[in-house]
């Protein structure tokens, strides 16, 4: 082996080239000035999300069935008023999707057919999630007789008596906390003051799933733990989208976070090419997710390319600084194993070499 091909297959197996997505958003770079701007990695453009938001749920709570228990209960049928406001799974469900004004029409029914058909314990819990739901009670309470409008503001006025319970929400960090449909600015870890009674609680961050827990809280303090689902592909692309794609901090961590889901890459570069006032670029570098290095470089972009994108890898530890051949330890190992070959053979043939012996007689 000459020395020659000894030092091209060592350098080679030193550096194998990291593979790396590439995002670019302002003036546009094509693959191939990637190419020739980082030799050192494999550089693959990929374009930025641009999904729709998912659609909505259907409604948990239908308003034909509100309306349904609505007639029935006019129509003294209490027990087919009952059977269409009974669904605890949709209140729930309503209430996960901020609709407060039907959950509140449920309730307001459920009172009011069990108060008719004679069952007072039913209708007073009823009432009483009304009132611990922080609900108003609907314009439909108009409707209904003194006795249901009685058992109502008996449950708000007990309501008012009674102490705030603690409920220390923990779980997925910095998490948004939603509670009986309404937002309540509080991220997680953090603590609650609510009443006594069921409670539903939301919970949502980016790049996970929203997850709804229904729970009884009761003196003298309660405790919500939930780690949330990592969100699939398709739901962080549609929430990097509607929340990241036009904001000015679009290269900040939690975007750059929720982009790398989005994208399914372990290694990911965010690169923001300007070309207006002599021109301007910047990069982060982020992996598995988690930012590890920024660059920035003003000038032409297409000659400060290069220089960019080597300071961001060379920060971000996926390649090494580039030094001169003669000092890269590799280099020597090549040259005593290229200068032991030669020696060897050297030796070999003056070891080996035939030797021829004359003998003559005079």
């Amino acid at each position: 082996m000459t020395l020659a091909v000894v030092l091209v297959a060592t350098l080679a197996a030193e550096s194998p080239r990291p593979s790396i997505s590439v995002v670019v958003r302002g003036a546009e770079l094509s693959q191939q000035a990637l190419d020739a701007a980082a030799p050192a990695a494999l550089l693959r453009k990929v374009p930025l999300p641009n999904a729709a938001e998912p659609r909505g749920a259907p409604p948990a709570l239908p308003q034909e069935r509100i309306a349904a228990a609505r007639k029935a209960y006019v129509n003294a049928d209490f027990a087919q008023c009952l059977e269409q406001v009974a669904d605890d799974a949709a209140l729930t469900a309503a209430l996960g999707q901020q609709d407060r004004a039907n959950a509140a029409r449920v309730l307001l029914w459920r009172v009011a057919c069990n108060v008719g058909a004679g069952k007072l314990e039913p209708a007073r819990r009823s009432a009483a999630q009304l009132a611990a739901f922080s609900l108003q009670a609907p314009a439909e309470v108009g409707s209904v007789s003194p006795e249901v409008e009685a058992v109502i503001a008996r449950a708000y006025q007990e309501a008012g008596g009674m102490r705030a319970v603690p409920l220390e929400v923990s779980g997925t960090a910095d998490a948004a906390v939603e509670l009986d449909g309404r937002p309540t600015g509080c991220t997680t870890p953090c603590t609650l003051e609510v009443l006594e009674g069921s409670h539903v609680v939301r919970l949502l961050a980016d790049g996970h799933e929203a997850v709804v827990k229904l729970l009884r809280v009761s003196a003298p303090r309660a405790a919500l733990e939930v780690e949330l689902p990592t969100a699939a592909p398709e739901l962080a692309a549609a929430q990097w989208s509607a929340r990241y794609r036009a904001a000015p901090d679009a290269d900040g961590a939690s975007s750059v976070r929720l982009l790398s889901t989005a994208l399914r890459s372990a290694r990911l570069v965010m690169l923001n090419v300007e070309q207006a006032s002599g021109g301007r670029l910047g990069a982060v570098l982020a992996i598995d997710g988690a930012v590890t290095a920024r660059a920035e470089r003003s000038g032409d972009p297409a000659t400060e390319l290069p220089g960019l994108l080597n300071d961001l890898l060379v920060r971000g530890q996926l390649i090494e600084a580039s030094v001169p051949l003669y000092r890269r330890p590799l280099f020597w190992v090549a040259i005593a194993a290229s200068v032991a070959a030669i020696a060897a053979g050297v030796t070999t043939f003056f070891v080996l070499r035939p030797v021829e012996t004359r003998v003559s007689f005079q």
